[in-house]
């Protein structure tokens, strides 16, 4: 009989096995970034091929939440997770092969496809090993290793394009996803299976005003994050006029930043309430990315990047006390159907997460650099509001449902 501090051991190496699969998650939507131009070289591709490997690999992640959360919530998350990561091996390899920058495509799409199990799946599988503040504090370092992933994401794909070649990225990652599966086969438990899944409880799901408004404010910080990674390049070299090779320093503030929150609101979950929170990160992102957005419109000489970047970094570690907590708030708020709701904040993330560098995009490319700035700034103070919208109809449910039981 596994004795109780050998239960504590077990549940640990799932977590940091867990939280492995996150950062490679993570690693492997930016290591392409680096060698896209190679590969349109190599591959005799056209700029907007080679630009459909980003954004069908963005799109598929968003779509895969929609189909995995309801799995969960009726399956063993073990089986949804070993499943998502085995395609996700075998197309990493397909990349790793491919003559084609078609078949890239393809083997692209089955990638985020089978990765897009990971956030729901580990969230699920944490929920259920841990309870209360350990729980919490736990899908706190979960999305610290997401932020390492995005931090040396963009530096391990062009280290190793320089020594080897783009390819042996995803031969990589195929190797190191396949070790993790190894280690949670022999470890990780099957995970609890809610049986009371079924499509009519999730269309109320849906119909829940605290759940809408927590995925839209989600989606705001999505929208932030994801603009600010897409133009930081476009605005180093176009409007403050820096050359491009200095450019890549920049990428890694801001996940340094989230992985810095992070680690700050794990330490807050033991002192204050998980919405208080929120609060104070969502706060702190309206000023610094007010803040950036001032910056970029006042100045234009390259000296103004001494203040900018430690105002990317405070954007990141705004974005980091926010995250995690999100997350921990949508499995305490619907703990029977904890695998759909997730897969709703997730797929709300990554839609707007599509959607932002498709907008700021636009707008850079008219040669309106602020007022890209400007957008992403707004999305950020209306994530806000319709935070402190979605915790007050929690409070009213809670209240309607505690006079109902008595």
């Amino acid at each position: 009989m596994e004795t109780k501090r050998g239960r504590m051991r077990s549940e640990r190496i799932v977590l940091y096995m867990l939280c492995s699969v996150g950062m490679i998650a993570t690693l492997s939507q930016l290591v392409f970034l680096p060698s896209i131009a190679t590969i349109r070289e190599e591959l005799s591709a056209t700029t907007l091929q080679v630009s459909l490997t980003v954004a069908l690999y963005s799109l598929s992640l968003a779509v895969a939440q929609l189909v995995y959360g309801p799995l969960v919530d009726r399956w063993p998350p073990k089986t949804i997770l070993m499943t998502g990561l085995s395609i996700f091996t075998i197309s990493s390899f397909g990349i790793f092969l491919s003559e084609s920058i078609h078949w890239i495509i393809a083997f692209r799409v089955l990638q985020a496809l089978g990765v897009g199990a990971v956030g729901v799946c580990g969230n699920a599988i944490i929920s259920d090993l841990f309870s209360g503040l350990e729980r919490d504090q736990s899908i706190s370092v979960f999305q610290m290793f997401h932020s390492v992933g995005a931090a040396v994401g963009p530096a391990f794909g062009a280290t190793v394009g320089l020594f080897l070649n783009w390819r042996f990225s995803f031969l990589f990652l195929t190797l190191m996803v396949a070790g993790v599966m190894a280690v949670l086969l022999w470890k990780m438990p099957e995970g609890r299976k809610v049986s009371s899944f079924s499509f009519r409880s999730a269309l109320r799901l849906l119909r829940a005003p605290h759940l809408v408004y927590l995925c839209l404010s989600a989606a705001g910080t999505s929208f932030v994050i994801q603009s600010f990674h897409t133009s930081l390049g476009f605005l180093f070299t176009d409007h403050f006029h820096i050359h491009a090779a200095w450019t890549g320093y920049a990428f890694m503030t801001i996940p340094l930043g989230v992985f810095t929150g992070s680690n700050i609101s794990r330490n807050l979950l033991s002192r204050i309430e998980r919405e208080k929170i929120v609060y104070i990160g969502l706060v702190a992102l309206c000023a610094s990315s007010g803040a950036f957005a001032a910056l970029v419109y006042l100045f234009r000489d390259p000296a103004a990047v001494l203040a900018i970047i430690p105002n990317l970094y405070l954007v990141g570690v705004s974005l980091g006390i926010v995250f995690s907590v999100v997350t921990s708030m949508m499995v305490n708020w619907f703990p029977e159907l904890r695998g759909t709701a997730l897969s709703l904040l997730f797929f709300s993330r990554h839609l707007f997460a599509t959607a932002g560098p498709m907008l700021t995009g636009f707008v850079i490319g008219l040669g309106h650099v602020p007022l890209a700035y400007a957008f992403i700034s707004a999305a950020a103070f209306l994530a806000l509001p319709t935070f402190v919208a979605g915790v007050r109809f929690s409070r009213t449910q809670a209240q309607v449902a505690a006079a109902a039981s008595k």
